[in-house]
């Protein structure tokens, strides 16, 4: 009988009880959550310093600094953190998720 009302549309919590209410609204507070962190990890990376300077040296033989270990600093810095945190955020996110749709 579940399967009819998920046919015609109409959300499976209304036969199932209150957890299937909770998965529900979980399910889609995570996907939102998903949807909004990617477009700011989107907007993180954008905004991150270019290295094509780097890039064009090494390819005009000017590699004598490239290779030498620079430490980023300042608002470089600060991106990058960011932009690993999101990403292991949205990847656990993107786990949970996937444990609650299959349950």
């Amino acid at each position: 009988m579940r399967g009819l009302f998920y046919f015609v549309g109409i959300p499976g919590f209304f036969i199932g009880g209150q957890s299937d209410i909770l998965t529900y609204v979980m399910e889609h507070i995570i996907l939102t959550a998903l949807i909004v962190l990617g477009i700011i990890i989107v907007i993180s990376i954008m905004m991150q310093p270019s290295k094509q300077q780097d890039a064009l040296s090494a390819l005009s033989g000017g590699a004598s600094d490239l290779f030498q270990a620079q430490k980023s600093r300042g608002f470089e810095s600060v991106m990058k953190r960011a932009t690993a945190v999101m990403g292991v955020i949205w990847l656990l996110l993107g786990l949970l998720l996937m444990i609650l749709q299959n349950r």
